[in-house]
């Protein structure tokens, strides 16, 4: 089982007060990579105030032997600044950074919450917040900054072989055998 990283983010952004993301002025958006925040920025144009969101690229590392999944998640504060402005480039990202950083606090809650639960294998329970890695970035489309901030995490999969999942090699027409 694993974490939605943008699901605790997106009801974090609606109750956050420095956020308030919500359907009729959205704050939190998803995307696939960095490539494609120029175009995502261009739908918060008139907003004056942080928005956050998650990438939703997938990456990390798996041990089949051990089930564990090491998957990384990242996510983004941005602000807009004055592309002539460097004081008010620097408050931005300074405000974004305090921003992460409360975001990191409440998953942190959350992952106390989990641990009480006393399931060692719950993925919130199992969250690494120890020695997070964040970077700025900016400008973004003229006046977008950000800071990026990467998770690694630890997951461990209930998972086990059953020949229930499979087809037979007659069922699934696979009836010459190539050797393996």
């Amino acid at each position: 089982m694993a974490i939605r990283l943008d699901n605790i983010m997106e009801r974090w952004a609606a109750l956050f007060k420095e956020i308030r993301h919500s359907e009729s002025a959205p704050r939190f958006f998803r995307y696939n990579d960095e490539m494609a925040l120029d175009e995502f920025v261009q739908r918060y144009k008139n907003i004056n105030g942080p928005v956050v969101g998650v990438r939703t690229h997938l990456e990390g590392r798996f041990d089949t032997a051990k089930r564990m999944d090491y998957p990384e998640e990242q996510f983004i504060v941005m602000m807009r600044a004055n592309p002539k402005d460097y004081l008010a480039q620097a408050d931005a990202k300074q405000r974004c950074k305090r921003i992460m950083k409360q975001f990191l606090v409440y998953l942190e809650h959350l992952k106390k919450e989990a641990q009480r639960s006393g399931d060692r294998t719950d993925p919130l329970g199992m969250l690494k917040l120890e020695d997070i890695r964040y970077d700025t970035l900016g400008p973004i489309a003229n006046e977008w900054h950000a800071v990026f901030c990467t998770i690694e995490n630890n997951e461990y999969e209930k998972l086990c072989y059953s020949e229930t999942d499979y087809l037979t090699e007659e069922e699934a027409g696979w009836t010459d055998l190539p050797s393996l």
